[in-house]
């Protein structure tokens, strides 16, 4: 009966793998995010990157199996010499997770988007 059971759950879960990726018309990226306690994630940026702090905010995440928001304090730090940057997302409980480091930071000039998108989008 146990092996049925797991042969049963085993053909449900491409169906429900799929279910949980589009929403509407709109694509869902699942990713991984390395965390780490908040001093040793923003030394991390700041020795080994030379990054610094430049901008705080909130930022909503979704939990990835159940799609529930999660809000936290977003650290948007760069290297405004190298141009590299790196987001970091800090958790009520003090975990930080890596959301994405970067490269080629700029300043936003006021270009229009549509144009600026056109430009850059073949260099991705």
């Amino acid at each position: 009966m146990k092996w049925l059971t797991l042969f049963l759950c085993l053909l449900a879960m491409p169906a429900l793998a799929e279910t949980h990726t589009q929403e509407g018309n709109g694509k869902v990226f699942f990713t991984r995010m390395p965390c780490d306690n908040v001093i040793t994630m923003t030394e991390l940026v700041n020795k080994q990157y030379g990054e610094e702090l430049l901008f705080l905010g909130q930022l909503m995440t979704f939990e990835a199996r159940t799609g529930a928001p999660v809000t936290g304090m977003m650290m948007f730090f760069t290297n405004q010499d190298t141009g590299t940057f790196s987001i970091v997302k800090v958790f009520a409980d003090g975990t930080a997770c890596m959301v994405g480091p970067g490269l080629q930071f700029m300043p936003y000039d006021g270009t229009d988007f549509k144009e600026l998108w056109e430009d850059k989008k073949g260099k991705l």
